[in-house]
């Protein structure tokens, strides 16, 4: 049964693949209001009931202090804040983007969202939920760099106007990650971090089609032929 357990808790760290979709506008609502809610109802309530899932994980793999103390005591009072849905841009994609090219048309849909653990307000690690078979599951947790950078960006931004339409957009091949929302219609990205040879700053928020642009000598940098 123990053994049993742990396969479980080693496949919901385990982060998501080949389950990407695209979709024609990644910002808009693609169900009607009612759906929406209680779809995102439904979202929550299972990013709320995973922590317990993640007390056992943290439990299963290691203890800590001189007393062997739990390693998910450091998750006391822990809460689960608002999950954000998460995009990716495709290596080839943005190797083909040009200007005047609707930068929305980069965005993958990943199917999952993030969401941040918190500890007195401050975020300790995240959980990433995906619907599987029409259940929302934990599919990873962790990722603890990315949503710090995350929180501290979003609570900088939302400090000056109201934030519409967040999403995380995550550039793999480049290990870049940027808070995207929409003004006015138009996408916009801020970078979680300093991209190196551009002059993208973390914080700095930028138009999406001058953010791609910046980054497609980059893409094109990339070496897609593994060594022999």
């Amino acid at each position: 049964m123990m053994k049993a357990t742990t396969s479980l808790m080693a496949a919901l760290i385990l982060a998501i693949a080949g389950c990407a979709s695209s979709s024609p506008d990644p910002l808009a609502e693609t169900t009607t209001p009612q759906e929406s809610r209680a779809v995102a109802a439904a979202r929550d309530q299972a990013a709320h009931a995973s922590l317990e899932t993640l007390r056992q994980v943290m439990d299963n793999q290691k203890t800590v202090g001189p007393v062997a103390e739990p390693a998910s005591a450091g998750l006391v009072g822990a809460r689960v804040g608002d999950g954000v849905p998460m995009r990716m841009v495709r290596l080839d994609a943005l190797r083909a983007y040009r200007p005047g090219d609707d930068p929305r048309g980069l965005l993958v849909d990943r199917g999952a969202f993030m969401y941040p653990v918190t500890v007195g307000g401050d975020p300790r690690t995240s959980v990433v939920m995906a619907l599987r078979d029409g259940q929302w599951v934990p599919s990873r947790f962790g990722g603890v760099h990315s949503i710090k950078a995350l929180h501290a960006t979003q609570r900088e931004l939302a400090a000056a106007r109201p934030l519409k339409n967040l999403v995380l957009v995550d550039v793999p091949a480049l290990h870049a990650k940027f808070l995207g929302r929409d003004e006015e219609g138009e996408l916009v990205l801020t970078p979680l971090q300093d991209i190196d040879d551009t002059k993208l700053l973390a914080g700095r928020s930028e138009k999406a089609a001058d953010v791609f642009e910046a980054l497609v000598p980059l893409a094109r940098e990339v070496d897609i032929h593994p060594p022999q």
